[in-house]
């Protein structure tokens, strides 16, 4: 098991609302792991995020799984128990926080009115964005004090009550975002600007923006560049057109800016790209695109 487990020992602020206790970055392989409720401590609570892999959370006879995207929180003395199954995943990544204190006991009372303690948030949404910041200060350079501590973890907190709040509407941003999505896919050669994008998902700008990259963990015009440099890619392995015939087909302005593109997120010419990928046998160079 691969674990980095990082405890607060700067003191409680007096009256605090929420304390965190602990966060950590974990990765399990072994079928020994595994937790349950039985004497752990009263007044305590434990968000995990899955980052990748699937772990398991078997809570009032029912079981549920946990698989990339989705976290429970729970208060810790419980009927319950998690741990990880290997016959549902290779391994089990998680992130998560240990908190106490009357807000978050108020926090886990709004998540299980949901009815599930599982649910399930995008990479790119605020708690988790939030949770990240938190674990990479904490392990890189620590807190230098409980003040700010308590300040960033009760940042998270909101969040997380944001979210949840926001849950009713959640059916209308996925409606909005897929029609901004559908619109990006069968016009990703015309010349789309962010207000077409907004138009089509019904939504201001500045707030399209921000529900598409909670819901995606990417912008809008990132993800229409995704998509012009996945159709790219294919033409340029499964076609015999020119590079700056491609450009114009895929949507860019001219091939100068396409080359420049294409370079700096595959590491080579489109020319270059194409007499490789022509001579590879292997699956090196994948339809699929990961910005950087």
């Amino acid at each position: 098991m691969i674990k980095t487990t990082l405890s607060f020992q700067i003191g409680q602020v007096p009256h605090s609302l929420i304390f965190p206790e602990f966060i950590g970055w974990s990765e399990v392989t072994e079928p020994s792991y595994t937790w349950d409720g039985q004497n752990r401590p009263d007044n305590r609570f434990l968000f995990q995020y899955t980052i990748t892999g699937v772990g398991k959370l078997h809570k009032d006879g029912i079981l549920h799984s946990l698989p990339q995207g989705h976290a429970f929180l729970i208060q810790l003395n419980g009927d319950y128990r998690y741990y990880f199954d290997p016959a549902a995943s290779e391994h089990w990544e998680f992130l998560w926080l240990q908190v106490s204190g009357s807000l978050a006991d108020y926090c886990w009372q709004e998540w299980t009115r949901s009815g599930s303690p599982v649910m399930q948030l995008p990479d790119g949404s605020w708690p988790i964005r939030l949770l990240k910041e938190m674990y990479a200060r904490a392990r890189e350079k620590g807190y230098p004090n409980k003040y700010e501590l308590t300040r960033d973890t009760y940042r998270w907190c909101t969040s997380l009550f944001e979210y949840l709040e926001r849950g009713t509407r959640s059916k209308v941003w996925e409606d909005a975002i897929e029609r901004a999505k559908e619109l990006m896919n069968s016009q990703f050669r015309d010349r789309l600007a962010l207000e077409d994008l907004a138009e089509a998902a019904g939504l201001s700008k500045t707030y399209f923006c921000k529900v598409f990259l909670e819901a995606t963990g990417i912008s809008p015009m990132t993800y229409l560049l995704r998509k012009r440099l996945e159709e790219a890619v294919k033409l340029l392995k499964h076609s015999s057109l020119s590079v700056k015939d491609i450009a114009i087909t895929t949507g860019f302005d001219n091939s100068g800016y396409f080359g420049k593109v294409f370079h700096k997120q595959m590491g080579l010419a489109p020319a270059e790209f194409r007499r490789r990928s022509v001579n590879s046998v292997s699956t090196e160079y994948s339809d699929r695109i990961y910005l950087i």
